[in-house]
This record gives structure tokens, sequence and C-alpha cells, in this order.
């Protein structure tokens, strides 16, 4: 008989709204401005900076590429959470 794989630790990336908000308020920006220029809802874009959602590989890369964001890189925008999933017997 086989024995159950132990579940593997997942990275999860979760945004630095400090760092966000800085730079929106440097260049007299919104949360809504943002979220428009790398193409997300309001909505989705709220429970990323609220932390109730992870950041997706494209919104990192979207992230990166922003011009409002200029000069900010991985460190400075998120978080790297290692989140170890439950296992269910």
């Amino acid at each position: 008989m086989r024995q159950p794989r132990l579940p593997f630790p997942r990275k999860r990336h979760y945004l630095r709204r400090e760092a966000v908000e800085g730079a929106l308020g440097r260049q007299g920006l919104h949360h809504f401005d943002l979220a428009r220029l790398i193409d997300l809802s309001a909505s989705y874009w709220s429970r990323l900076v609220n932390r109730h959602r992870h950041l997706t590989p494209r919104v990192r890369d979207a992230l990166l590429r922003c011009p409002v964001l200029a000069g900010l890189g991985q460190v400075e925008l998120w978080d790297v959470v290692e989140v170890i999933p439950e296992v269910n017997p």
C-alpha cells in the first residue's frame, strides 16, 4: 500500500500596501487608477491590497512593468509567505 504524500509548502505572494500607496501618493493617483492601468477590476484590486488574495504571476508581472511603480522591485512590492496545506485524513 502506498504511503500518502505529505503536503509541500507553497509560496504565496502578498502585496505590500505601503510601497504601492507611497508611489501612488507621489504621483497623485488613487488605487482605482492603478487597477485600471494593470487591467484589474477595482474589487479584485481591493482584495489584493487588503491581503485577502495573493498575487498571481500575471499580476506580479503587470506590477513590475507598470510605469507608476517604476523603480520598485519585487522586494519592495510584495512579501513571500510559505503556506503549508492542511492534510485531510
